[in-house]
């Protein structure tokens, strides 16, 4: 049996354990703490029910590892060959848990690798989501009565923009551009039409919807 080599997976599957780790302490450290009072606006209008005295989407967020973790470790002894592991609930044994991961993954093929990297670097940029520290993608904003922008590329409706880095990229998985890259494109000034354009990374250039003002890149027709 050919030994499984370290490949581009298991760099993967390694910095989402450690990212996991670290975000878990972090969590805890929130958790509670409610989501008015870590920069939310706090409750208006009329609420008829109690609010928890807690952050529920931190607190979903930590139950979620540990159980995810837990599942990943055994299922990944079972393809080694070793039984199933109990372990307590705790946070201690949750990161017991996800280093022992990285250890299994050793003697697993890649192809058993991607999904426990898939899962852990969803979880992490969840996290990341939660603490304010990613944003979400959006859909390029229009004018009222305008239809949404099409990729250039493939022609569907899977533009989506990341207002932190002023960045768009089509979300379409079979989507190629003209380098056979998936498509990318960052917001640049157009001295000659006066305005702002998606330039694309194969060098072509594409108009954005009128105006984007709301993500506060100062675009205008």
């Amino acid at each position: 049996m050919v030994e499984p080599v370290r490949s581009t997976v298991r760099e993967r599957l390694s910095a989402a354990v450690t990212d996991a780790v670290t975000l878990v302490d972090r969590l805890d450290a929130i958790i509670a703490t409610p989501t008015s009072r870590l920069g939310g606006r706090g409750r208006t209008g009329r609420i008829d029910h109690s609010q928890p005295p807690w952050n529920a989407p931190v607190a979903h967020l930590v139950l979620e590892i540990h159980a995810t973790a837990r599942y990943l470790e055994n299922d990944l002894r079972d393809l080694a060959g070793m039984s199933w592991l109990r372990r307590g609930g705790d946070d201690a044994n949750t990161i017991f848990a996800l280093r022992a991961i990285v250890s299994l993954a050793e003697a697993i093929h890649d192809d058993w690798l991607f999904e426990p990297a898939r899962e852990l670097g969803g979880w992490c940029a969840r996290s990341l989501i939660v603490l304010g520290e990613r944003d979400l993608p959006q859909r390029l904003p229009r004018n009222v009565g305008q239809a949404e922008a099409r990729c250039p590329y493939c022609g569907q409706l899977t533009l989506r923009f990341w207002s932190s880095r002023g960045e768009v990229r089509c979300v379409n998985p079979g989507c190629r551009d003209g380098d056979d890259r998936r498509p990318v494109a960052r917001m640049d000034y157009s001295p000659v039409i006066q305005g702002w354009v998606l330039a694309w990374r194969d060098g072509s250039v594409g108009l954005p919807p009128p105006t984007i003002d709301d993500v506060n890149v100062g675009i205008a027709s």
